[in-house]
């Protein structure tokens, strides 16, 4: 089951950076973020969604990452841009936070993930058939 922690172990062994999308929900709780957890259809894995939506948005925009096991950066940066849009001043991001939903899907392959592996379901489940 892929959580809401993620973090990042140099070659030596030691933590470098630790995420938690929960923690950033509980943040920014005024703009009201829900959580939404799904069954994987082809495995026992969970697939966690969070989601933004403020009051008459005219866009919805999907962001995901975590595609591979292996590559955390999509979902280090994910976690960051998130942060960022419902951060900052800046006109843009402001733009986003105001006039967009925002699904956001920090881990779209789980499997992968939990298997540390760049293979996704789909391709471990056709081979054995």
């Amino acid at each position: 089951f892929v959580s809401d922690r993620y973090e990042t172990i140099n070659k030596r062994g030691e933590t470098t950076c630790k995420i938690s999308f929960d923690k950033l929900i509980a943040m920014y709780d005024k703009f009201n973020l829900q959580k939404n957890t799904y069954n994987a259809k082809f495995c026992d894995t969970k697939i966690i969604e969070y989601i933004y939506e403020p009051k008459n948005y005219k866009y919805t925009i999907l962001l995901s990452a975590g595609m591979n096991g292996c590559e955390i950066t999509g979902i280090l940066g994910l976690y960051y841009f998130v942060k960022l849009v419902l951060n900052s001043k800046e006109p843009g991001l402001t733009w986003i936070r105001e006039n967009c939903k925002l699904c956001i899907i920090p881990v779209i392959s789980s499997y992968s993930f939990d298997n540390f592996s760049i293979l996704s379901i789909l391709v471990s489940t056709f081979s054995h058939s």
